[in-house]
């Protein structure tokens, strides 16, 4: 007790201890301050940048190409997938693999359709061949406007009262041919034969890459342009 009594009257002493809680604070305050600087640096850590796989980007396409093969009931007659193309061998309706063909173009600009070939079954079935590879650099394509094709009638004219009165006008054509196969051409999706009627207009000829309509004794040609699914 006198020791304690002694060391609180000598000034050495009694300064060491009024710094004592002073240097304790201090401390603590630089352990918590510092503790808090490493969390914070540890938080504020940009995370890595994961480059996205080509072989990921296949398994995308793939995953949506088979929900949609299934959601059009299409018969999937044999697959093929290797890391830079898929091909694709289908047996089915006309129309309906137009539609998966359609869906492979519209999905991404990297998605290329490389060959396309189809083989006749019967009047609506046919064997589809598609190869298709993944494009690494995006295809941007310029949008064209199609060429419109007219079909002129010549004008019939009559003199009367000394004018000329135009008895017939010029018809911009409406008929639009979608494929033509075998005897039968297809026209806002419906087929038609020889004999039969397009927009009141008899059907006398399918050729190739055109078909030949009859109306007042006049015969008109409708061609067939750009269209791969011609034979």
């Amino acid at each position: 007790m006198k020791l304690v009594h002694h060391l609180f009257f000598n000034d050495k002493y009694r300064s060491l201890f009024y710094l004592l809680p002073l240097l304790i604070i201090g401390c603590v305050t630089y352990y918590f301050y510092s503790l808090n600087g490493i969390v914070e640096s540890k938080s504020i850590e940009k995370p890595k940048r994961i480059k996205k796989e080509k072989s990921l980007k296949l398994f995308d396409f793939m995953f949506n190409l088979e929900e949609e093969i299934k959601n059009k009931n299409l018969n999937l007659k044999n697959i093929k997938i290797t890391p830079k193309k898929v091909i694709l061998q289908i047996e089915d309706d006309f129309l309906k693999s137009l539609k998966i063909i359609d869906f492979i173009e519209k999905f991404s600009s990297k998605v290329v359709v490389k060959k396309l070939s189809f083989k006749v079954l019967n009047d609506n079935k046919i064997d589809l061949y598609i190869e298709i590879e993944l494009n690494k650099k995006d295809i941007f394509y310029k949008k064209l406007r199609p060429k419109e094709v007219k079909n002129k009638v010549l004008y019939q004219k009559k003199v009367e009262n000394n004018l000329k009165i135009p008895l017939l006008k010029d018809e911009e054509e409406t008929i639009k041919i979608d494929a033509i196969i075998n005897n039968t051409v297809l026209v806002d999706d419906k087929w038609y034969k020889i004999g039969e009627k397009i927009n009141d207009e008899k059907l006398i000829s399918i050729k190739r890459d055109f078909i030949e309509l009859e109306k007042n004794n006049h015969k008109t040609k409708i061609w067939i342009y750009q269209n791969e699914y011609t034979r």
